[in-house]
């Protein structure tokens, strides 16, 4: 007798086709299978967080996961699904590439003290590898302002390809100049963690405190700079990042 096996592309395929059939879809670590790719893998859904259906790509709570990685780690992923981890590139492009698929981009953040707020991109993809999976948005909604793009042009990060501590793409060529210092990696300057840099920018949700502060537990170093409160921006506690599809009219 042949055993029946059930794959899901993505966290919205699960709820799309469970809610018919399973009164409350549980949040937790599920199997998926792009329809664009050989391999599955497990990630982490958000089945109760407006409406449910969000893949996890990022969730930051507690700092015990270290974000200072080389290039390999954020592609393939690190850390722990049901708690901090970076789930990887190679895996996000898998989900967000499939045929007649389109994604939103969701960043929830939150203060030090358990202020709330989030940003929102209507429209997400990555570029394929060889082009370090260059991120491109579409429009912005939310709280927390538009850190991605910033205030300016120099600041703006959609487009920017990803860089890592060994794989340098964030723009600085020899060097940026950042308020009255000079910078060659925007990696480097931020703790060897990996992100979407443009000459540095005002975002970095993978940021990580330096050394000596890590055993502090006061400032995590996650950085999304319009997101502020008299002027300053919050210390943020934790950020999850997650995606999930948005209706086509394919």
């Amino acid at each position: 007798m042949s055993k029946l096996i059930l794959t899901w592309r993505d966290c919205s395929d699960i709820k799309d086709n469970l809610v018919s059939v399973v009164p409350k879809i549980p949040s937790g670590i599920y199997i998926v299978h792009p329809d664009n790719t050989d391999s599955s893998f497990e990630v982490f859904c958000e089945m109760d967080y407006m409406g449910g259906g969000w893949t996890v790509m990022q969730r930051r709570t507690d700092g015990l996961t270290d974000f200072k990685r080389p290039w390999a780690d954020y592609a393939d992923g690190f850390g722990h699904l049901a708690g901090e981890h970076w789930l990887g590139l190679k895996k996000v492009f898998h989900i967000i590439n499939q045929k007649d698929t389109r994604f939103q981009l969701h960043i929830a953040l939150v203060s030090h003290d358990d202020v709330t707020s989030y940003a929102s991109y209507d429209d997400f993809r990555l570029d394929n590898e060889t082009q370090f999976f260059s991120i491109h948005l579409g429009r912005y909604a939310g709280s927390a302002g538009d850190a991605f793009r910033g205030y300016d042009q120099d600041q703006n990060q959609d487009t920017a390809p990803f860089s890592a501590s060994d794989v340098d793409n964030d723009g600085c060529n020899p060097f940026c100049s950042i308020g009255n210092s000079t910078v060659e990696s925007c990696s480097i300057q931020q703790n060897q963690t990996g992100w979407w840099f443009n000459q540095c920018g005002l975002a970095n949700l993978n940021g990580s405190p330096e050394d000596a502060e890590q055993n502090q537990g006061q400032r995590t170093h996650i950085l999304w700079d319009t997101w502020r409160q008299k002027g300053v921006p919050h210390t943020i506690k934790s950020v999850t990042m997650k995606i999930r599809r948005i209706a086509t009219n394919n």
